[in-house]
């Protein structure tokens, strides 16, 4: 066992690739093995984000489109989150104390 580590350490190929391996994964900026892990990661969740804003994106066009194409949307729409009532009506609005 003695015998191998000095032959291992005496091994300049295998003491330059132990000091590269080391510099590459721990020390340098640019490439550094525990920096591409995190970016890795970070990138995978702004892929999970952009494709939940573009299907929010998919269902806002629907909705526009349902506006500017639909009447009864509409007045659905204003009767339901604005209040909206015709000539007469009176609403009602019932509060629930939670």
């Amino acid at each position: 066992m003695k015998n191998f580590l000095i032959k291992s350490i005496k091994n300049k190929y295998l003491v330059v690739s132990l000091v590269f391996v080391i510099w590459v994964g721990f020390i340098d900026d640019r490439y550094n093995l525990m920096r591409q892990i995190r970016m890795s990661s970070t990138i995978k969740a702004n892929e999970k984000e952009s494709k939940q804003l573009l299907k929010e994106i998919d269902q806002k066009k629907v909705f526009i489109e349902n506006l500017k194409s639909d009447i009864n949307f509409v007045e659905k729409y204003g009767r339901e989150n604005n209040y909206i009532k015709k000539e007469g009506e009176v609403i009602y609005q019932i509060v629930s104390s939670n």
